[in-house]
């Protein structure tokens, strides 16, 4: 096969003809590239014989020889056959009379080809060549056919003959007393007896045997942890994907009752103004009527020739016609105008805008207290946040740390939690002009400097902790400011809005330099306070509340001192909506 090989193959690139032609010489080369480099002008050197060859008409008149490519293909083929056709060489597993080897990992077994003498062990082809490669001291160990029994009943030196009683430290192998004194092989290595070397080596097995175990029982617990906390991520991920379905069918819910809305407002107007151009199509038509039984009644008046009987039938047909509105100048009603939809026209451009910025909640930023407003009674604190530098849209609440003693580590101060109602409404209702939220932290000692700090949450997490105010609340002796009262029986509810009265904005002096606020919210303990300036009004009407809700509001009167009072809390009921 290879003679034959060689025979296919082209004298100048040395591989298998591609596309042969013949030359004049009968010699035959590949045409794509080796006769293209050769043909120069007309003649074309042969690489076998050096003979010029003269081609007239260039290359493409010399003949290709088709049965030469084929036997190339039958050889590549048969080339290929033969090397699929290899036997690979087979693993004999280990039979029940076979000698196992003592080194495989497999189960079964591998069958074992040699024993070692100076090893006691049994080792099939590839552990043996792991176990024993080619360099002393493994090339001097005795291996023989496998045995059952392979350890002699006294094992001896393979270099000396004697009986084996020492161990050299410094090569890990078994040898005899001559070894420590052979200048070819121990001599002066560390040598062991064999009770010395089984002694130290048990020590080290043992040893190594706790430390195993130690870590075995490491990687468990390790195992046994990252299990849990895939188990624990796995649930945060279905809990996530739960909580991620929901607001999605929430928000189709409402997409689909937008959707009843609007058809059933259409299909109202629809029915309703059928209703009446229907009445309105059967006067027509009974006018219609009408109009030509009077046409078809002086049509037949005309035709009268009797001049007597004619002027007294024509007074009856022109009183008829004259007593019809269309004879009086009057058009026909226009209806379009009334089939005209107004206001019945629905573009969401923004909300789909709105609902390509939904992203995932981020923790809220970190909450700015404005200090020049906040003030102070005599047990009590308003801490005052502006909502415009909260960039984040949710916020669910607010941790107040508070603390006498400010060089105490933050988490040894006490805190108040302080919610935020659910607004889903106010994004689509008029909502009050106000831009802070108050929290009013009450039950403190009179006359004590406190410090204060904020930090705001949500289902994402936390925000930073504010910078750190202080305040001190005013003694009984301090407290000279008036107290505001909301006058109650002049309160008025309404289903979104609430309409709170007070005399006392007009009951204090402009030089007194008193500002009032009207506080409000959710009626529930720990709601945040939402504030409101009364510029001197006596009567104010906060918007954007739910119906049907209670309500609680107070008056806060403040000085620039940053003294304040606080007025009697009302709690009012909204009304229940229309729809």
């Amino acid at each position: 096969m290879q003679s034959l090989a060689s025979e296919l193959q082209c004298p100048v690139c040395l591989e298998f003809y591609t596309s042969p032609i013949i030359l004049p010489c009968s010699h035959v080369l590949c045409r794509t590239p080796c006769a293209e480099r050769l043909f120069v002008q007309d003649f074309i050197r042969c690489p076998v014989c050096r003979d010029n060859c003269f081609v007239t008409g260039g290359l493409e008149t010399l003949p290709r020889v088709i049965s030469l490519e084929n036997i190339i293909e039958q050889y590549k083929s048969q080339e290929y056959l033969e090397a699929e056709e290899v036997p690979q060489p087979e693993v004999e597993t280990c039979g029940p009379n076979d000698i196992p080897c003592q080194l495989c990992q497999n189960d079964p077994a591998l069958k074992a080809v040699r024993s070692c003498l100076n090893c006691n062990a049994s080792y099939c082809d590839k552990c043996l060549a792991v176990s024993h490669p080619d360099r002393d001291p493994f090339n001097q160990h005795q291996l023989v056919q496998p045995k059952r029994y392979a350890k002699p009943k006294e094992p001896r030196c393979p270099r000396h003959e004697g009986l084996v009683t020492v161990w050299c430290q410094t090569c890990q192998v078994l040898g005899c007393l001559f070894c420590s004194d052979d200048p070819n092989t121990h001599l002066g290595h560390r040598m062991l007896t064999i009770d010395q070397a089984a002694a130290m080596y048990k020590d080290l097995l043992e040893g190594n045997l706790k430390k195993l175990s130690v870590g075995q029982n490491l990687v468990q617990m390790a195992i046994t942890r990252s299990q849990h906390s895939f188990d624990s991520f796995k649930e945060s991920v279905e809990k996530r994907r739960d909580e991620i379905n929901q607001q999605c069918d929430s928000l189709i819910a409402e997409i689909e009752n937008k959707r009843s809305f609007f058809l059933s407002d259409l299909q109202y107007e629809e029915r309703s103004k059928g209703e009446t151009l229907n009445q309105i199509i059967v006067a027509f038509s009974s006018q219609k009527d009408y109009v030509h039984s009077v046409i078809h009644y002086t049509q037949e008046v005309l035709k009268e020739m009797d001049k007597r009987a004619f002027v007294q039938l024509a007074k009856l047909a022109n009183d008829k016609a004259t007593k019809l509105p269309l004879t009086q100048g009057n058009a026909v009603t226009d209806t379009s105008a009334s089939l005209a939809l107004y206001n019945k026209v629905v573009d969401m451009r923004k909300e789909r805008a709105v609902l390509r910025d939904v992203n995932y909640l981020r923790a809220p930023d970190k909450p700015v207290i404005e200090v020049e407003k906040c003030s102070r009674s005599v047990h009590s604190v308003v801490l005052v946040l502006p909502t415009t530098n909260l960039s984040c849209e949710v916020v669910d609440g607010y941790k107040v740390h508070y603390s006498r003693d400010k060089i105490r580590p933050l988490d040894q101060w006490e805190v108040v939690i302080f919610t935020t109602p659910h607004e889903e409404r106010k994004h689509g209702r008029a909502s009050p002009s106000s831009n802070t939220v108050c929290l009013i932290h009450d039950n403190l000692d009179s006359g004590v400097i406190y410090y204060f700090c904020v930090e705001a949450y949500n289902a994402a997490g936390e925000s930073e902790t504010s910078d750190v105010v202080n305040c001190t609340t005013l003694s009984e002796s301090q407290s000279l400011l008036p107290v505001p009262e909301i006058m109650e029986n002049m309160c008025h509810t309404y289903s979104y809005a609430i309409q709170i009265h007070s005399p006392s904005p007009q009951e204090v002096a402009t030089d007194d330099h008193i500002s009032h606020y009207l506080l409000y919210r959710e009626s529930s303990a720990n709601k945040i306070w939402k504030s409101i300036a009364l510029y001197g009004r006596v009567d104010h009407r906060v918007f954007g509340l739910e119906p049907d809700l209670l309500y609680d509001f107070v008056i806060m009167a403040c000085n620039q001192a940053g003294e304040c009072r606080v007025s009697n809390m009302v709690t009012l009921r909204t009304e229940r909506a229309a729809y």
